[in-house]
């Protein structure tokens, strides 16, 4: 992209899939690298990636400095032949004494923050971070890294809560904001683009056609499909 450009667009990309992510575990920041089909997840993406160019031109790669977004950074970097660079602020959401345990593990030990979290209420769930101060801490790494590359096309790898928190701190309430937009996958890809003034909008939201194969779609897609009428008439002889 010309560097008179003044649209800053930030490719913002969760992890590949761990282990704890499999099992429902609350990984926070802790947690492991990628398992197997992280790995594959990443690659893909990867190449999905490096097809934009020469048409989009990355101009930098950042990553959280958690294991699992480091490792999906590592495969980027393989194709995009650009140095990995570390923020912390693009961490997950620290979680506290929910690290490490599952849905039924928390709903045990934590009951009331666990209905009050889903009663759509700002928790610091285990004495960690509330969605506000997840967004907030994510945005100031987003405003260092969008003023660092004004013009310029970023690719950002995070996590799950804090893309999501985030973008839904562009809609005013980080609350209500979560509630209405979806899951974001393993591997999905978000994209912002952020003005001169700052005005940030959101493009698109958890993009994951790199993880679908179009041999396999198309045949689900007929195996899926109903069968052709047959005619009541006999044919005549």
């Amino acid at each position: 992209m010309s560097t008179r450009g003044t649209t800053t667009r930030l490719f913002l990309v969760r992890h590949g899939e761990t282990d704890d992510n499999h099992a429902g575990v609350f990984q926070g920041q802790a947690g492991k690298g990628l398992n197997a089909r992280g790995v594959s997840q990443a690659q893909k993406l990867a190449l999905r990636i490096g097809d934009l160019e020469p048409h989009v031109d990355i101009h930098a790669l950042y990553t959280s400095d958690l294991e699992r977004a480091v490792a999906t950074a590592d495969l980027l970097s393989q194709v995009l032949g650009l140095a990995v660079v570390v923020d912390e602020g693009l961490r997950e959401v620290f979680v506290g004494e929910w690290q490490g345990k599952t849905m039924k593990d928390v709903e045990a030990l934590y009951p009331e923050e666990v209905a009050a979290w889903r009663a759509g209420l700002d928790v610091a769930r285990g004495g960690g971070e509330t969605y506000a101060e997840l967004a907030a801490r994510v945005g100031e790494a987003l405003a260092r890294i969008a003023h660092a590359h004004a013009g310029k096309n970023v690719v950002v790898v995070s996590h799950g809560a804090a893309i999501k928190a985030y973008v839904a701190s562009l809609f005013g309430n980080v609350m209500n904001g979560m509630r209405a937009l979806g899951t974001l996958s393993n591997t999905g890809v978000t994209l912002l683009e952020r003005d001169r003034d700052h005005a940030t909008r959101l493009v698109v939201w958890n993009d994951v056609s790199h993880l679908r194969d179009p041999v396999l779609t198309a045949a689900k897609v007929a195996v899926e499909a109903p069968p052709p009428a047959r005619s009541s008439k006999k044919a005549l002889s």
